[in-house]
């Protein structure tokens, strides 16, 4: 009597949600997020993150007289108060009464903002629409003036970026988010029946390349055997399996 063939998925995220960065200090080259929404004031700009392909940003100051600035010999970024020529304006940092207003057009976490020009009396506050504000100080961060946090923000929701008293000038040097929905990625899921594999292929969203299903008997030799053609939409197949052998299969784009 012949054993039934034992079948496993591999592979079965394609990709995967990373952290990346976007980046509003400074930079010589203007290659920055940070760089495309300066002198933004209160008329909101949409333009593309400049570090995450497929993620755009919609950017404002919360005033006629603020403008969002970032220039190539500061580390960090913040507001110009048009009005007011004193010195102890701190053009690329956030002084009191001064707000950031953005929203991205993708679900996304925050992970962790970095800023510079913290002190023990300093508070700066992170207000998410519909959510508890965010008030952080100085012992809320870590080493080289991190905060992590876990923030978690809709599409197309506004998050309000200001300091929290008049002690407080801070620079917004960048933030590390991950972004959470439509990634393009390929789930996979296996049913066998009578020496038969069926396999389905579900993207979370548009596809950003074309996959193929690969197949193993040996993950030690690490040699894989191209089973299907190319695909980018949801897709189910059938294959036939070998009795007695293990089998292992993976998306992989060619």
């Amino acid at each position: 009597m012949k054993k039934a063939s034992c079948l496993a998925v591999v592979g079965l995220l394609a990709g995967g949600a990373t952290a990346e960065t976007v980046v509003f200090k400074g930079s010589s080259s203007g290659d920055t997020t940070g760089a495309l929404l300066k002198a933004v004031k209160n008329n909101p700009l949409t333009t593309n993150v400049y570090e995450i392909a497929g993620l755009n940003i919609t950017a404002r100051s919360g005033s006629d007289r603020h403008k969002l600035n970032a220039t190539a010999s500061s580390n960090s970024f913040g507001i110009d108060d048009i009005d007011v020529s004193s010195p102890d304006e701190h053009t690329t940092r956030f002084d009191f009464t001064e707000h950031m207003i953005v929203s991205f057009d993708k679900k996304l976490q925050i992970n962790a903002i970095d800023f510079v020009g913290f002190e023990s009396n300093s508070v700066f506050v992170v207000e998410v629409e519909g959510q508890p504000s965010h008030q952080i100080t100085e012992g809320d961060l870590g080493s080289y003036e991190v905060y992590s946090t876990e923030i978690v923000v809709d599409p197309g929701v506004e998050i309000d970026f200001y300091v929290g008293n008049t002690n407080s000038v801070i620079g917004l040097q960048s933030m590390d988010i991950t972004v959470l929905d439509e990634n393009g990625e390929v789930y996979l899921s296996l049913e066998t029946s009578n020496s038969m594999s069926y396999i389905s292929a579900e993207f979370d969203g548009a596809s950003i390349t074309n996959y193929v299903i690969q197949s193993s008997t040996n993950l030690a030799s690490n040699v894989w055997n191209t089973v299907s053609g190319t695909f980018s939409t949801d897709t189910n197949m059938s294959f036939t399996t070998t009795p007695y052998d293990v089998q292992y299969f993976r998306a992989i784009a060619p």
